[in-house]
């Protein structure tokens, strides 16, 4: 199954157990099946032009957004699976990046099923969009892996997040290895020592 069809078949069981509760996310959902139709699907490049066009609408995650919201488990589960695929695709708008940042932030007191996934999506968030994502942007982040070792009795969540702020910091590292000009590179070291002492002041 394509992971259109994955992301089709999402928004209709979204549209469809929302329907008494939370009909803003019903009616959201039915916005975002609007925008699949609107693609012609005939072979398997029509789903990746697809999925490239979707960060041309920047609403089409406003259905999962909506369900992180709600804080109820079973939606907020539901939809981190179906974001963290769209960010693995990249096919969300850049300009909502901030947006699943600061969402993602508020989800880390959940249960550990929600916080896992949480830690799944934020490497390959800060991966795809490094680009796109600003030293506040990736002191927030960071700043998501630091609450949830502290918010959690849990030794899985911890290690994981753990894991994962050890793993971002090393592509930070990475990517100033990688820069040839000594002085962008001075920059770049400069950068990391300000996030990581935005994040402590946090604490």
């Amino acid at each position: 199954m394509s992971l259109i069809q994955q992301i089709k078949d999402t928004l209709l069981s979204l549209s469809t157990d929302s329907k008494r509760k939370h009909g803003h996310i019903r009616k959201a959902s039915q916005r975002s099946l609007q925008i699949l139709k609107s693609f012609p699907i005939h072979s398997v490049s029509d789903n990746k032009k697809q999925l490239d066009s979707l960060k041309d609408y920047p609403d089409f995650i406003d259905p999962f957004l909506l369900c992180f919201h709600t804080k109820e488990t079973k939606l907020v589960s539901f939809a981190l699976t179906a974001l963290n695929k769209l960010v693995v695709s990249k096919a969300i708008s850049f300009t909502k990046i901030d947006e699943i940042i600061a969402v993602l932030q508020d989800l880390t007191y959940m249960s550990t099923e929600v916080q896992l996934k949480i830690l799944q999506i934020l490497p390959t968030l800060f991966e795809n969009y490094s680009m796109d994502i600003n030293d506040e942007s990736l002191s927030n982040i960071l700043y998501v892996c630091t609450l949830l070792q502290n918010s959690t009795k849990s030794p899985v969540v911890v290690n994981t997040a753990k894991a994962t702020f050890s793993q971002m910091i090393g592509t930070v590292f990475e990517k100033v290895k990688q820069e040839k000009e000594l002085l962008v590179s001075k920059k770049l070291q400069a950068r990391l020592g300000i996030l990581c002492q935005s994040i402590m002041t946090r604490l």
